[in-house]
């Protein structure tokens, strides 16, 4: 296949897609991009994959992926904390992905056309759009990335070359530790060996072996990282109601695969603890399409089953384990390439009618990029992805709980008190619509607390704020938020006061440190903890915790700002030591790298050098 056509395909791609409004962080993005210390310095990427803790700013939240956090740390290197930057990398490895689909399938047909074809339904598709607009989603995409490559090469030719070997080698190292849905390749694999491959059983076990090796490797490294036992020690539900869900959950998959209207980032999908008509139907269609596979093996029509495979394979990690979220758009796209691969096939045998095949082809063209561009504009914000949630699932109260958070950020960034006031009515309303729609979901209902508390909190209700607080406190003595939460009210009525309301003080003080016992990986509440200390006077207390804060998140600029001006204190306390200055000096001047508007570190830093010169 000609290189130009293939670039021509990527063309495409990027410009259906970098017309639309997409754009920002969302959700998820706050605790492993945008909020991470540990992408923040290249440096930290040689732990990446020695510590998955490192995923994200909450500890608890560590997953084992150290490639793909180090695509984050490259952005972060290279764009800073713009979100448009880490999503241009996004859409260029979806662009990457349609020439590597249209390479795989001039692999299995040798048909040009109907490779570019297939290439052009995966880039087009509106499935693909959650990992284009959503930073966190690039794990979907990259090992998607990953996962094409070495199924090309695999097919490249049967004796593999050297050259050829290695590389499968290497991107399929790359993909295991991208994503541990990788590991479904060696299946997918072995299948397509099973049905076309003219090796000898030496070779099959030779060539199988790697990847059964790599694959051992990452399984190694996870439970090693500590990823792998945390993921299996606590399931999220019992292996009867996950089967009876994901049963259900492939009619879902279907739908979105073969007419993509109506998308969401948080469908309206609920877990299924019975064998209702929704269930035993969806089941008795998977059961139909193993017996259609089979058939077809017996037929001849061995490469159709390797794309039925390729499909089955992808969801399979996601159906034996259980998620907190049940289903969502970005577990097709790795599907998706088999099934670009399989409609283009389909559509290139349509003759019943002289012209039907271009007509359809263009039409299906032209509505999955009208929808892939809605999407996109649906993506713009985190109140245009939240709302048009709620209205196509208005009985899901995650998607309320989200909404309700936008709406609270919007209020603290609104440009006039009408407006704040708008954003604040609108936050008040999705909480308690939470508290109404689960009051048995323990969990939302007091992160729907917790939210009207913020919301007090800002509006300087401190006194509800605080009982509300004590209020989940009672409910759950546990819940990490609620604590720290509580103990910033304590500590606002306590540096409202310049630390002369010492029972304030004590009491912030005393609630960061039960929260760090329950989290010890909450950076945040030891920073706070920190500020406790130094308003009380404390210094070496504080100079310890925010010494601790900096070595845990490298990259805070904060945690730098405030070990400095403690530094710059101490300074101040023991003239004659030359060595505060010093440590204020490197401290402050991260700061100012890592906080490049923050004034007060710049006043912080000319003080400390003007402190030395003296």
């Amino acid at each position: 296949m000609r290189v130009w056509k293939l670039l021509t395909l990527a063309v495409l791609v990027l410009a259906v897609y970098g017309s639309s409004g997409g754009g920002g962080f969302h959700y998820d993005d706050e605790h492993s991009v945008a909020g991470n210390p540990h992408i923040r310095s290249l440096a930290q990427v040689p732990r990446f994959f020695v510590d998955a803790t490192l995923f994200s700013v909450d500890a608890d939240r560590g997953m084992y992926r150290p490639v793909l956090l180090t695509t984050y740390a490259l952005d972060r290197a290279i764009h800073g904390g713009d979100a448009h930057g880490y999503l241009r990398t996004n859409l260029v490895i979806h662009a990457l992905n349609a020439i590597f689909v249209a390479w795989l399938a001039w692999r299995l047909t040798g048909r040009s056309a109907l490779s570019l074809l297939a290439g052009a339904l995966f880039g087009m598709h509106p499935a693909a759009t959650e990992p284009v607009y959503y930073v966190s989603a690039r794990s979907d995409s990259l090992v998607a990335l990953f996962v094409l490559a070495t199924s090309g090469l695999w097919l490249a030719v049967d004796r593999q070359s050297g050259w050829f070997r290695r590389s499968g080698w290497l991107t399929m190292a790359a993909a295991l530790w991208t994503k541990a849905t990788a590991l479904m390749l060696p299946l997918v694999l072995l299948t397509w060996d099973l049905a076309c491959s003219t090796l000898g059983r030496k070779w099959l076990l030779r060539r199988h072996a790697a990847l059964a090796g790599l694959s051992l490797v990452y399984l190694v490294c996870s439970w090693w990282t500590g990823f792998l036992p945390r993921s299996l020690a606590a399931p999220t539900r019992d292996l009867g109601t996950q089967l009876m869900t994901q049963a259900k959950a492939a009619t879902y998959y279907l739908s979105l695969l073969f007419w993509p209207v109506g998308g969401s980032v948080h469908p309206a999908f609920g877990v299924a603890d019975s064998l209702s008509p929704a269930v035993v139907g969806s089941a008795l269609l998977v059961v139909a399409a193993a017996a259609a596979g089979v058939a077809l093996w017996r037929s001849g029509l061995r490469r159709h089953v390797f794309l039925g495979v390729w499909v089955v394979a992808a969801l399979l990690p996601t159906v034996l384990m259980p998620l907190n979220v049940l289903v969502n758009e970005r577990r097709a796209y790795l599907p998706l390439a088999a099934f670009a691969i399989g409609a283009a096939w389909g559509l290139r045998r349509l003759r019943a009618v002289p012209g039907s095949r271009t007509s359809v082809t263009i039409g299906a063209l032209m509505l999955f990029c009208l929808l892939s561009h809605q999407r996109g504009d649906v993506w713009a914000s985190e109140l245009t992805l939240w709302q048009d949630a709620v209205e196509r699932g208005p009985h899901m109260a995650r998607s309320r709980l989200y909404l309700g958070d936008a709406h609270a950020e919007a209020a603290r960034n609104a440009l006039s008190p009408g407006e704040e006031q708008q954003h604040r009515e609108s936050a008040i309303v999705a909480y308690e619509a939470v508290i109404s729609l689960e009051p048995g979901q323990r969990m939302l209902t007091l992160q729907a607390h917790s939210g009207l508390a913020i919301l007090e909190w800002d509006a300087g209700d401190l006194a509800s704020a605080q009982e509300r607080l004590t209020s989940l406190l009672m409910e759950d003595p546990d819940y990490v938020d609620a604590l720290v939460n509580l103990g910033g009210v304590h500590f606002s009525r306590a540096r409202e006061s310049r630390g002369a309301d010492r029972e304030s003080l004590q009491q912030a003080t005393q609630l960061y440190e039960r929260a760090l016992r329950l989290a010890p990986g909450r950076y945040e509440a030891r920073l706070n903890l920190g500020a406790c200390y130094h308003l009380s006077g404390d210094l070496p207390m504080a100079q310890a915790a925010y010494e601790a804060v900096v070595e845990q998140a490298p990259g805070d600029g904060l945690a730098a700002l405030n070990l400095g001006t403690l530094y710059l204190q101490r300074a101040r306390q023991e003239p004659r030591s030359a060595d505060w200055h010093l440590l204020a000096q490197e401290q402050l001047q991260r700061a100012v790298r890592l906080l490049p508007g923050n004034e007060s570190a710049r006043r912080a830093l000319a003080a400390a050098l003007a402190g030395e010169a003296r």
